[in-house]
């Protein structure tokens, strides 16, 4: 609001939240956020260099995680040996059981840290997927595991998509 020149409504905003400034400061602060303009350039700029490359490696990793393995999934679970209905059914009931579960993380994210809610959900999707790679022998034998092992999938990688935003803005 004070960049655009909303300087009553800004503190406004400000006195909602508990933050009061005097009228120097308010001026003070309504000069300094006018006088420089800024640059999408900035996002690469010293101070900010390592966050953006950080912030859009985690989103390649959770596009990769999306598209180039979660679209494939049903593929590779039929390559496993189940039918179709088989695929669908467990897609389906690993989708509903997931939904708990990133309403736990939405919360983990709200109330405890959002920068260690990021790392523990990218960790999480990178152990699942990792997981998930090795054990596929094993899970061929115990379906059963295969439906554990999908919730934990949904769960990780949807918790890791959630957080990418909110974070981003934050930082």
């Amino acid at each position: 609001l004070m960049l655009r020149g909303f300087h009553v409504q800004a503190q406004q905003a400000m006195a909602m939240v508990g933050v009061r400034l005097d009228g120097a400061r308010a001026a003070a602060m309504s000069v300094a956020t006018t006088a420089r303009k800024h640059s999408p350039r900035e996002v690469f700029g010293r101070g900010m260099r390592g966050t953006t490359l950080t912030l859009c490696s985690y989103g390649v990793a959770w596009g990769l995680v999306n598209w180039g393995f979660i679209t494939w999934l049903p593929t590779m679970l039929r390559g496993l040996g189940l039918d179709a209905a088989a695929t669908s059914g467990l897609l389906a009931t690993a989708a509903l059981f997931a939904l708990p579960g990133t309403a736990a993380a939405a919360a983990l994210f709200a109330f405890w840290s959002s920068k260690k809610s990021t790392v523990l959900f990218g960790a999480a999707t990178s152990i699942v997927l990792a997981a998930f790679g090795l054990s596929q022998p094993f899970l061929v034998v115990h379906p059963e595991l295969l439906g554990v092992a999908l919730i934990a999938l949904l769960v990780a990688s949807s918790s890791m998509s959630g957080v990418l935003a909110p974070y981003s803005v934050e930082v």
